[in-house]
């Protein structure tokens, strides 16, 4: 094993010294028991609670849904509205330049 130079530490080598170095430990029987039960029940907690959430999430894809549909009726509207007050717009200058207006055409007899 090469340990003089810390540049030319070979990863073999590093694993080697790791290996002498760091020794498995095996878990006290009391903190294994307590550690299965926390993650019990967190896991009864998880699956009761995920039962509502089916519900919720069946709720939040119905109102985004409808969300989204009024969404694009609205748009719509407001388009349509749009080119209605365009087409308003073209005619009233057709007709202006049909029919230029003079204060002679206002008097009347």
């Amino acid at each position: 094993m090469n340990i003089g130079n810390s540049s030319t530490i070979q990863i073999d080598d590093l694993e080697q010294l790791l290996e002498k170095t760091l020794l498995p430990l095996k878990p006290k029987a009391e903190f294994v028991s307590s550690l299965r039960q926390q993650l019990e029940s967190k896991l009864s907690e998880i699956s009761t609670t995920s039962r509502y959430n089916y519900r919720q999430t069946i709720l939040l894809t119905i109102a985004g849904v409808a969300g989204s549909c009024v969404m694009i009726i609205t748009s719509v509207k407001v388009v349509l509205s749009l080119i209605g007050v365009l087409g308003l717009i073209s005619s009233f200058k057709r007709k202006a330049e049909k029919k230029p207006f003079t204060p002679s055409q206002n008097l009347v007899g």
